[in-house]
């Protein structure tokens, strides 16, 4: 645990593999392999993120399948990718919004005119996320429902991103495109103005 809150990432790898391969060591698998996970997805390599996750994760079920995921995802195999943030978001727990937002984009990451269909993934996470989660959600909603011309969703979503964020400039200009595309032009004159 020192040695992977440290960042002694070899170090962590020798240990902790040793750890789980004794028989004393099965107690602390669950906790070992998550770290093992993360620690081998921060390296970029998701060969062995989806042979930890073959593994019987114990622990957070949440979070393996959404480090499977992810693996996934950057390997550019949609379809596991999808069923892993399926089952990430079937097992509840903190990361399961999380999942419901990669699936969405992973819907586009294999073709990106499913457009609608990711926004509509995205829905039911516009209202309840919050903080700087919440803001890349909604943008990311309002940039979905801009492009499929849902210009008043758009303009919606792009103006319940923080003002004070890091994400507010880019959700102004696209709250001002919206509105200017959905033929509200003095709101989107008062939106290019901000």
């Amino acid at each position: 645990e020192s040695y992977y809150r440290l960042g002694m990432g070899p170090q962590f790898r020798v240990t902790a593999n040793a750890l789980t391969a004794v028989p004393d060591g099965a107690r602390y698998a669950s906790l070992l392999n998550a770290q093992l996970m993360l620690d081998a997805y921060r390296r970029a390599d998701f060969a062995a993120v989806r042979s930890l996750a073959t593994r019987q994760p114990g622990g957070d079920r949440g979070l393996a399948q959404l480090l499977y995921g992810l693996a996934a995802y950057q390997s550019r195999d949609w379809t596991t990718a999808r069923g892993a943030f399926g089952a990430a978001r079937a097992a509840g727990g903190v990361y399961a919004p999380y999942a419901q937002y990669m699936d969405a984009l992973t819907v586009l990451a294999g073709d990106t005119t499913h457009a609608a269909q990711a926004l509509e993934t995205l829905q039911p996470l516009t209202s309840v996320a919050t903080g700087p989660f919440g803001d890349q959600v909604r943008l990311t909603a309002a940039e979905l429902a801009y492009q499929s011309g849902q210009y008043d969703a758009a303009a919606s979503y792009a103006q319940g991103v923080s003002p004070t964020m890091g994400l507010a400039l880019q959700a102004v200009l696209t709250r001002a495109w919206a509105l200017y595309r959905a033929g509200k032009s003095d709101d989107a004159g008062a939106a290019f103005a901000d």
